[in-house]
């Protein structure tokens, strides 16, 4: 008697990420665009570590990730606006949402990388809502893939307030491999985490 009707790509990707908690989104950057993107990214990342240090940085595990990057640059601001992005927004949390918070993260070579611990962008939280609380919006400014350690997750954990289990993660982990100019689009609830970077270049995103 009830039953999801999708006919376009927003509807689909809608329903992927309330049923599984998350989708591949395509946004509409240009291959120059993003080219310009990485490069400011590059360039904030050294202003951010001039202006705090390093070994502060260092101190508080937060040498691989620039918070608010549009505060140093508001070009950043443009990855928030991007229409694709918007429609599916549109449909998850009707009326008026707010942009909560930007980061930068730039998972790094062969090394041990913070956001490799299971997490949800909502932190801490012990219970489940059938309506987004939040979304999670990542673009991918270097293509994700097996090798460089692709974002990967726990289908459906939005909907389950407790941790799963072992053998459920073995039998269920999804890593999601995404072009240059993607977007990973998550119920913030989902869990989630970076894989270890086998390459010998950064991921950022």
């Amino acid at each position: 008697l009830q039953r999801t009707v999708v006919t376009n790509e927003t509807e689909k990707a809608v329903e992927d990420i309330i049923k599984k908690g998350f989708s591949i989104v395509k946004s509409q950057f240009t291959s120059n665009q993003l080219k310009s993107l990485s490069k400011l990214l590059d360039s904030v990342q050294k202003e951010y570590i001039n202006k705090y240090g390093l070994r502060f940085l260092k101190s508080l595990n937060e040498q691989d990730q620039i918070r608010l990057p549009m505060s140093i640059n508001i070009k950043f601001l443009e990855i928030a606006k991007d229409k694709n992005l918007n429609a599916v927004l549109k449909q998850l949390i009707p009326g008026r949402y707010v942009l909560n918070q930007q980061n930068a993260v730039v998972n790094p070579p062969k090394k041990q990388f913070d956001q490799a611990k299971w997490h949800r962008d909502l932190p801490y939280q012990h219970y489940t809502s059938n309506r987004p609380l939040a979304v999670n919006a990542l673009l991918c400014l270097d293509e994700f893939n097996i090798e460089n350690g692709a974002t990967s997750v726990i289908p459906g954990s939005h909907l389950h307030s407790d941790f799963p289990s072992d053998n459920f993660i073995k039998d269920n982990i999804v890593q999601l491999e995404a072009k240059k100019g993607d977007f990973l689009v998550l119920d913030s609830m989902l869990f989630h985490r970076a894989e270890k970077n086998k390459s010998n270049n950064a991921r950022r995103a």
